[in-house]
């Protein structure tokens, strides 16, 4: 049985956010260790920490500190993947969630968010991240303003 899972959307305001929340009180009411871990996060000025992660390690006691949480900012990953370092990417993202993985029971892992510079590239991102942590992954779509044949087609 797998000891992660992937949350990754294929769209912005697909409702990740609420579904991890909720995810995360259902894992932490099966098991006592839950760790949380964000791939790629949005970049935050200076001395700040991003919103998801802030509110994940609060709000659910996760012992962990925020810079635990994630591996690279956007900024960070557009930059190695316009010098062609893929593998140097997957590899610090594998490094920081095996960290985790050793630390807890269970881990989610919140894809990114496809918002500003580089969104055009995150679904490619989080998939290969997915597959190369080996874990399963839950795909979100956004049902709004679509019909039943664009959601499933």
């Amino acid at each position: 049985m797998s000891k992660a899972i992937y949350i990754v959307t294929t769209e912005p305001n697909s409702g990740k956010s609420i579904i991890s929340l909720g995810l995360m009180q259902l894992l932490l009411s099966r098991t006592a260790k839950v760790g949380y871990f964000r791939p790629i996060i949005d970049d935050v000025p200076k001395g700040k920490t991003d919103n998801h992660i802030d509110t994940v390690l609060s709000y659910f006691n996760v012992d962990m500190k925020p810079e635990e949480a994630f591996a690279y900012t956007r900024s960070q990953v557009v930059q190695l993947k316009n010098l062609d370092k893929d593998d140097e990417i997957v590899g610090h993202i594998i490094h920081k969630y095996k960290t985790i993985e050793k630390k807890f029971d269970f881990v989610l892992v919140e894809g990114t968010d496809f918002s500003g510079e580089g969104a055009i590239i995150e679904w490619d991102i989080n998939v290969l991240i997915a597959k190369n942590l080996g874990i399963p992954a839950v795909i979100l779509a956004s049902g709004k303003n679509k019909t039943l044949d664009e959601l499933v087609g």
